[in-house]
Formats: C-alpha cells, structure tokens, sequence
C-alpha cells in the first residue's frame, strides 16, 4: 500500500497566477510568483543544563511522557530543507500542472493507499486529497483529517505527529495482515 501526508494533488494558487503561469513559467521562470502559507510551531528539547536543541523531544525523566517547551517558534525558520522563498514561476507552473496530471489519472490508481491531512493545511489543498480518493479506483482507501493547520503532519514532534505515526503503522499492518490471510489461503 502507499502512505501519504498531505500530498500536493490539489495547491492554493493565487486565481491570476493559474491563468498567466503558462506564459510566465515560458518567458520569467525565476520570477518569483507566491509565498507559500506554511506556519509550523518548533519543538524543542530541554537538556538537562538548560540547552535548547531545536526538533527534537524531551522525555521527563520522572513520568516518561514527552513534552515541548512551548516555545511556539515555527519549524520553517530553523529546518534548512523547507524552502523560505517565494515559489519561482517555472516551479509553480510545474506544480500546477503536475496537480491537473495526478487528478486526471487517479482512476488508474488501483493500490490501496492512506491518506492523512490537515483540514486546514495551508500548503496543499485537504479537498484534493478527498477528490484523489473518489476517483481513485483501489479498493482499500483510508482518508484521516485531522483539526491541524500543519502541513507536516509527522515533523511537529507532538502528539498529532504521534496519533498521525501511529494511525499509519496500525493501517499498515492491518493490510499486512490482510495481504498474510489471503496468501495463506491460496495455498
């Protein structure tokens, strides 16, 4: 099966840009066009002496459970992979145009497939990822939406990245179980 995390089947251009990308993805492909409208939160550990390290989750040594220091500061700043520029005009047409490709051949996507997004993640579209899986053609669809502005659903270091984790382990061995009892059965 395949397991995704907001993926960009469907993106939030702005209305002008969708008409006009063609032209200046040709004529201006590194003009930068839009910002894109992530706002993670940072996590960080506190180590025993006081120090921050940035991504990472402590665990308090008397209860074991894992905490944040509630510092309310956004992953994008400190992550070097996520990107901080404005989306350049060939990049965004490309996206966009990859968007339309994966929504038209989604009927030919026939493995099972998980889905998990933020209903109001504001990077790629929670509504794209409800009309992938109605049009997809797998017979085992699962989609979770979960009360999160967040895009990355896993890389927060709390909770919902922990149910998110989880509700995909437990999906995929449930389709491993599946995949195990009919193969018992063919022989």
């Amino acid at each position: 099966g395949v397991l995704l995390t907001a993926p960009a089947v469907k993106v939030f251009p702005k209305p002008l840009l969708r008409i006009v990308a063609p032209i200046l993805s040709a004529l201006m492909p590194f003009t930068p066009v839009q910002r894109l409208r992530s706002r993670g939160r940072q996590v960080q550990r506190i180590d025993g002496d006081g120090d921050a390290a940035p991504f990472a989750r402590s665990t308090s040594k008397s209860d074991g459970k894992s905490r944040d220091s509630g510092g309310g500061g956004n992953f994008a700043v400190l992550d070097p992979l996520i990107l901080r520029m404005s989306v350049r005009a060939r990049v965004g047409y490309e996206l966009l145009r990859s968007c339309e490709d994966i929504m038209r051949s989604a009927a030919r996507f026939s493995s099972a497939v998980f889905i998990a997004h933020a209903k109001a993640d504001r990077v790629t579209d929670a509504r794209g990822s409800e009309q992938f899986l109605a049009r997809a053609s797998s017979q085992h669809k699962t989609l979770k939406l979960y009360d999160s502005k967040a895009h990355d659903l896993l890389g927060g270091g709390d909770a919902l990245a922990d149910e998110v984790a989880a509700e995909m382990v437990s999906w995929a061995n449930a389709r491993a179980g599946e995949r195990s009892n009919a193969n018992s059965r063919h022989r």
